[in-house]
């Protein structure tokens, strides 16, 4: 019987500084652990079959048959947890610490998997095998000035994971979790594969030999390699800061997020590039002529590479609409790139107003701020692409850029 799950946790923590003197030094400590699992299931409809209300053909009612086959034999998906802590301040709360780790295992998740068109379905609902991750969690804060008429607070937080499919479905090694490309194009694939860390991206893009050199054909124009991995969109590593001020009526603060490592794939790469607004399909090439002038009166460009056929340098020009337009725009692989990236997400002012002012407006408090949000995005290795922004997980859908926005604000309490 499948329709019934028993799920459930603990937690235990143990604050080991009741067991020492009070002292200055070390105020405050807690270890803790925490285990549990979850549950969860999946609508009605979807275990035994049923048909969908189609309207009249004619005068005579009609059903349909849904295109996803259910499964009678599906279960309930489970997911098992541990996680330990470590909490520690220190210099009278002064120095704060904390610590998790976590492992998280999942069995039997509730996926649809693709069929072909020709059984008659286009998905079928299974459970899929067991996937893991681990990783660590770390925060550390602290009061550097505390005195009188000035305050600073600053905090900074950490986090790394890992995740890997251990086994899906048998006979299956890889589920498919996302995909892009346009009507005829190859396209570019995120995967969950048996073995491997959850979310590689694989994809076409310029072969390239041991050395790194690129490949060119008789042509002059790149060869397109299928199935090249790029890694997984998960970061290595994301964090961020927080810092506030305080001096008598005055507060000013800040705030900034990283990550480290990962993957994106940008739309907005290939579009620019394939209509030919970009920077880089325009102006003179090597030859100190214009890109777009015809090859044969000097224009044109030259990918460097080595020509596949003889392994000597390639000396063929192209021209550039073949290229960006043409050619390259599907070598999704070209347009992926490393999302570590480091900003500036918001900055603050503001001031308390005096109460012996605010009194006179009969009010209970007033202040006035300024904030900047979105001011700087201080490093990024996508040239022209925030990675913070996205819209999406894995790829940059071609939206339109952030925006910076400062405001000023003026809160009166009564």
């Amino acid at each position: 019987d499948n329709n019934s799950y028993l799920y459930g946790g603990g937690s235990l923590a143990f604050v080991f500084t009741d067991l020492f003197p009070k002292n200055d030094i070390l105020s405050f400590g807690k270890a803790s652990f925490a285990f549990g699992r979850t549950g969860s299931d999946i609508g009605p409809y979807n275990i035994y079959q049923v048909y969908n209300s189609a309207g009249f053909y004619g005068t005579l009612p009609s059903l349909t048959i849904p295109n996803q086959i259910p499964n009678e034999n599906l279960k309930p998906a489970l997911s098992d947890a541990m996680e330990a802590g470590l909490e520690l301040k220190f210099l009278k709360n002064r120095l704060r610490f904390n610590a998790n780790y976590f492992d998280r295992v999942s069995k039997d998740q509730i996926l649809a998997v693709t069929l072909p068109s020709t059984t008659g379905f286009s998905t079928a609902l299974i459970n899929a095998g067991e996937v893991s991750s681990t990783g660590f969690e770390f925060s550390l804060g602290g009061t550097p000035i505390k005195s009188k008429d000035f305050n600073w607070d600053l905090n900074a937080n950490f986090a790394t994971s890992k995740n890997k499919i251990v086994e899906l479905y048998p006979g299956v090694d890889n589920f498919q979790f996302g995909s892009f490309g346009f009507v005829g194009t190859p396209l570019i694939r995120v995967e969950r594969r048996v073995g491997k860390a959850w979310g590689e991206i694989v994809t076409g893009a310029i072969k390239r030999d041991a050395n790194g050199n690129n490949l060119i054909d008789d042509d002059g124009f790149p060869i397109i390699e299928e199935g090249q991995n790029y890694g997984t969109f998960v970061p290595k590593l994301t964090g961020g800061l927080t810092s506030s001020f305080t001096y008598k009526g005055f507060t000013a603060g800040f705030s900034m997020d990283f990550q480290i490592g990962g993957k994106l794939f940008s739309v907005t790469e290939g579009n620019l590039e394939g209509s030919g607004l970009a920077k880089i399909t325009a102006g003179l090439n090597d030859k100190g002529n214009p890109k777009r002038d015809a090859v044969a009166n000097g224009g044109g460009i030259l990918i460097p590479g080595l020509r596949a056929s003889d392994g000597k340098a390639n000396t063929t020009y192209i021209d550039p609409q073949d290229y960006y337009e043409g050619h390259i725009p599907y070598a999704w692989g070209e347009r992926t790139h490393d999302a570590t990236y480091l900003k500036l997400r918001e900055v603050s002012l503001g001031y308390n107003l005096p109460v012996s002012f605010v009194s006179k407006l009969k009010a209970q408090s007033a202040s006035l701020s300024l904030t900047a949000r979105n001011p700087w995005l201080i490093y990024t290795k996508i040239k022209g692409i925030d990675p913070s922004e996205s819209a999406g997980n894995w790829n940059e859908g071609g939206q339109l850029p952030g925006t910076r926005t400062i405001g000023l604000n003026l809160k009166i309490t009564f």
